[in-house]
């Protein structure tokens, strides 16, 4: 970072690289997966480390992301595209405020406190059940590669990662506390996941450009502009599908169905528009606010029921 920078621009970079804008990402999947333990098995101590835990996961994955970013040039043209110029203050590596040296440190770091975070929260665990142990391996061994090392997303997997990535935090905890691996609970991890992959392919399908020059073949590049407008129709389909599923395994479907029909509705209305808009730029930015609704909705459902 250069040294001639004020403090509060440092500041802001270091924010900024740690995606903490983007706390929701792994926050609300976590809130939905400890709403359904009894307060009485909730410690304050597990959730901090639950949260530590899939926050270490995230931001490293990011930061690698970044660094991925800068190195391939990817970062530089989606952030440089003709007629849409973003701001260099959401991507620090590309302005130079951060080095890159420091950047990979900073993810290493984070990785090996979520790395950490994790074993402690697995040995207080009153429950460790085996399935449970190998989601969190995932976690934090796979996750991570999803721009570095494997760098999946660039061979078209980035979409499974963010799947198992979102689904693994909604059911991680509850087991670990002793839960029961419900259908309901299974559901809806795969919901939030669901929700989790089309909030990134809306921002996949604004780089679609940018990535295809650097030569990042993520999905929406594979697909080209009208596959991935019908892959888009498919996950909005798959929403409206899994949402009843939800409903469907709840012991209360009608409590369910009246708090979750909203955020459905305004999901699939946000769906309809870019299927006759294109703007994917739009959609991305009005889905985020609705991933946050669909989690807390999901929270409610669980705290109530």
């Amino acid at each position: 970072m250069g040294a001639d920078e004020p403090l509060a621009v440092r500041a802001k970079a270091w924010v900024m690289l740690a995606k903490a804008q983007s706390t929701g990402s792994y926050a609300l999947p976590v809130l939905v997966g400890l709403s359904w333990l009894p307060v009485a098995r909730c410690s304050a101590d597990g959730i901090v480390m639950t949260l530590l835990g899939a926050g270490g996961v995230f931001i490293a994955t990011s930061v690698l992301d970044d660094v991925q970013g800068r190195r391939d040039g990817s970062d530089a043209a989606n952030y440089r595209q003709p007629g849409y110029q973003r701001s260099l203050a959401n991507k620090p590596l590309l302005s130079d405020v951060i080095m890159l040296r420091r950047a990979w440190g900073f993810a290493v770091t984070a990785w090996l406190w979520g790395a950490l975070s994790w074993c402690v929260l697995i040995a207080r665990a009153p429950a460790r059940p085996t399935a449970v142990l190998a989601l969190v391996a995932g976690l934090v061994i796979v996750v991570p590669h999803y721009s570095w090392g494997l760098r999946l997303s660039y061979r078209g997997y980035g979409e499974v990662v963010m799947m198992y990535f979102a689904a693994s935090l909604v059911i991680a905890a509850p087991l670990l506390a002793g839960a029961r691996p419900t259908g309901h609970l299974v559901m809806q991890a795969v919901l939030v996941g669901a929700w989790y992959v089309t909030l990134n392919s809306y921002l996949n399908t604004v780089d679609m450009s940018g990535d295809r020059t650097a030569g990042r073949r993520t999905l929406a590049v594979r697909l080209g502009p009208s596959g991935n407008r019908r892959y888009l129709a498919l996950l909005a389909i798959g929403d409206l599908t899994l949402t009843f599923g939800v409903i469907a395994t709840d012991r209360d479907p009608g409590w369910d169905a009246t708090v979750i029909a909203t955020g459905l509705a305004l999901r699939l209305w946000l769906a309809y528009r870019f299927q006759r808009t294109s703007d994917a730029r739009g959609a991305g930015k009005r889905y985020w606010p609705l991933f946050h609704v669909g989690c807390l909705s999901l929270i409610l459902t669980n705290t109530c029921s």
